[in-house]
């Protein structure tokens, strides 16, 4: 059979645009999905290897174990095919950016702070394909691709052509075959490929970590027995040796990742970020760095531009901090333009935040004196938590170091919160959403609504349109509207009017491009992409609604205390109602990730925060008093985190799955 190219017809809705580049068993094209108008990428087998039945199965199972991992830090395979003529290929998303491998030859070493960030996001998305049983096997710089979010690196693991898949009952490949490139295989890959398990590529990602920060590998060798023999010594220069500004307790960390015992390395992909993050903290009285301070900084009025400050650490673990978290932002008001305009700061201080962390139980506990969550979200990523208070303020907390971004204080309270590529969306009580810059606090535009309080928004993912429904149902009669706007222009692309009653809830579905509504005249609508009406499903009065990430489901919690599930297109089919709690769900989440997305979370004024199993509608765990009403909930895209806020005034985080000591678990029909 010819080989690949451009302008080729794969199939009938598959043309080939361009090579993008070769790999071990193929070459990569950028190619357009004829039906749909969307460009992908697709991974298509070398003629030499079509043949190869060994070698087939193992481009099978490439697409099988990604796509069975859900997560924005791993490249998403759309779905696999074989021509006509026999040759196998695989589509996926089409990235734009390089790979590490690129980046480091441009760049060189790159700077501690991206190499930790970036770092933590490799360390996420082999999390999510560890969670599944699939070990890659084969990390290194060429498998990392590096995209430019928001001014931003942003990184994805790709290819998983060699991955294994620890729960399969055999081998594709023979007994000490090897697989892998030398330079960043573990000990055991050159050994005993029956030995490997999730700490061969925490082994590889130590190598990608000293490569990024020192522009060398540890462990050298002109042929592969040299290779070998140097990695078995297990000896390397320590990465301060290499480069001045790295800190000596980075040495210790290395020397643990690329330990040759495989039980003294590290357990998990995520405790190797969190170190690392930790191990590279410069220390206190480092020229150019200050000692921790004992307070966070006051939250000031501001709604514009901020300046840079340190950002504020925290001391150790299931100890308070408490104090101020800062003037952050200082005036620069801009001229309105068409719907948009931005709002003047305010002066003023505000409380100080508590944080609080039981590390047993995997527990965080945020709070401001005076003040309750109102609103929660995550970003996609997983990285920060978003929180809007009772009276003002909003705070992006950063998940990993366990300290504040940023802060503002609005002159209003936040009703509502959403996230998508890079922008925050804030739903306010004087009827205006604010536009933030996620990463940097920056409120971009302020969209006027109406006179009402916001009551929901959703934002989809490329932070392109965003939703918004009021309360002003009450007062004017038009509180029953949906408005679809444009987030760039800030012009109102679609008013929906088909609600007869005031609209609670929005969502989006970023899979099948679907936003749902509902409300209290006892519907949820759905609508597609062109915001055209598509489906009513009824049950009572609705509080909330929300779309699992794999598109399968949509979920609407009610005034009675009940929720129901329905199946998604093509079907369209009632799933199931659950019932359990005693007062009105305020808010649900489903739990998204490798291996939870079975999981809901719902918060009640009931004062309980619930755990559902979604395939069999079993109560899985109660959390809560029952004292306090829980007002929000939301979960991380990668199933590692589940937030909820109370009326108490504290917003708790938790690590997924829940701790055993937390709740309690329904007996066993």
């Amino acid at each position: 059979m010819p080989p690949a190219q451009g302008g080729q017809h794969l199939t009938s809705t598959l043309r080939l645009i361009r090579r993008l580049g070769a790999g071990a068993m193929g070459t990569v094209w950028a190619a357009e999905e004829i039906g749909l108008g969307r460009q992908v990428a697709v991974k298509v087998m070398s003629p030499g290897y079509a043949n190869d039945d060994p070698s087939k199965e193992r481009f099978r199972k490439e697409a099988q174990a990604a796509a069975r991992i859900r997560s924005p830090y791993v490249a998403t395979i759309f779905g696999h095919g074989v021509t006509d003529d026999g040759q196998p290929f695989i589509t996926m998303e089409l990235l734009d950016g390089e790979t590490l491998r690129d980046r480091l030859r441009r760049l060189g070493p790159l700077p501690i702070e991206e190499v930790v960030r970036l770092f933590g996001q490799m360390a996420r998305g082999l999390a999510a394909a560890h969670k599944m049983g699939v070990v890659h096997r084969d990390i290194k710089p060429a498998n990392l691709f590096v995209i430019d979010d928001e001014g931003e690196p942003f990184v994805k693991v790709l290819d998983f052509g060699i991955a294994k898949d620890l729960d399969a009952s055999s081998e594709l490949t023979s007994t000490g075959a090897m697989l892998g490139t030398p330079a960043y295989m573990s000990p055991e890959q050159y050994d005993d490929t029956k030995r490997v398990d999730h700490r061969t590529d925490l082994w590889s990602l130590g190598i990608v970590a000293y490569e990024a920060l020192t522009g060398k590998t540890p462990f050298t060798g002109s042929s592969l027995p040299a290779m070998a023999f140097s990695i078995a010594r297990g000896e390397f220069q320590p990465p301060s040796a290499l480069r001045q500004d790295l800190p000596r307790t980075l040495d210790g960390w290395m020397a643990r990742a690329l330990s040759l015992d495989v039980e003294a390395r590290f357990g998990s992909t995520m405790e190797m970020a969190e170190t690392l993050a930790a191990a590279t903290k410069p220390p206190a009285g480092r020229a150019g760095t200050t000692s921790p301070p004992t307070t966070a900084p006051d939250l000031a009025y501001a709604e514009t531009k901020p300046s840079s400050p340190e950002k504020p650490q925290i001391p150790p673990p299931s100890k308070p901090v408490s104090g101020k978290v800062g003037d952050l932002f200082k005036a620069a008001p801009k001229r309105p333009t068409n719907a948009l305009a931005q709002d003047l700061p305010q002066a003023g201080e505000g409380p100080r935040l508590d944080i609080v962390e039981d590390p047993s139980r995997g527990v965080l506990t945020l709070s401001l004196a005076g003040r309750f969550g109102r609103a929660l979200a995550f970003d996609k990523r997983g990285e920060s938590l978003f929180i809007g208070f009772s009276k003002g303020e909003v705070v992006s907390f950063d998940l990993q170091a366990r300290r504040v971004n940023w802060s503002t204080r609005l002159r209003v309270s936040p009703l509502c919160l959403d996230t998508g590529a890079g922008h925050l969306a804030v739903g306010c009580a004087d009827g205006r959403v604010r536009l933030f810059d996620a990463s940097r606090g920056l409120v971009q535009s302020t969209l006027h609504i109406d006179a009402t309080p916001v009551r929901a928004l959703a934002l989809d993912e490329g932070a392109k349109t965003l939703a918004v429904s009021g309360e002003g149902y009450r007062v004017t009669g038009e509180g029953h509207r949906v408005t679809f706007w444009s987030v760039s222009t800030g012009e109102c692309l679609q008013v929906a009017q088909e609600h007869a009653d005031e609209v609670r809830a929005l969502a989006f579905d970023g899979r099948n491009g679907l936003w749902a509504s509902g409300s209290r005249d006892t519907t949820v609508r759905v609508w597609d992409a062109s915001f055209r009406q598509t489906q009513v499903l009824r049950g009572g009065v609705v509080n909330c609604v929300a779309f699992a990430a794999d598109g399968r489901h949509l979920a609407a919690g009610y005034s009675d205390g009940s929720l129901i599930l329905w199946m998604t297109p093509p079907r369209w089919e009632f799933d199931k109602r659950l019932t359990g709690h005693t007062k009105r769900i305020n808010s649900l989440a489903f739990v998204h990730g490798a291996g939870t997305a079975g999981a809901l979370v719902t918060g009640s004024e009931d004062g309980t925060l619930r755990v559902w199993d979604v395939a069999t509608g079993r109560m899985q765990r109660t959390v809560g008093t029952g004292t306090t009403t829980i007002t929000c909930v939301s979960t991380t895209q990668d199933g590692r985190y589940v937030a909820s806020a109370s009326a108490d005034g504290a917003v708790r985080l938790y690590r997924w799955p829940l701790h055993p000591s937390l709740g309690e678990q329904p007996a066993a029909k």
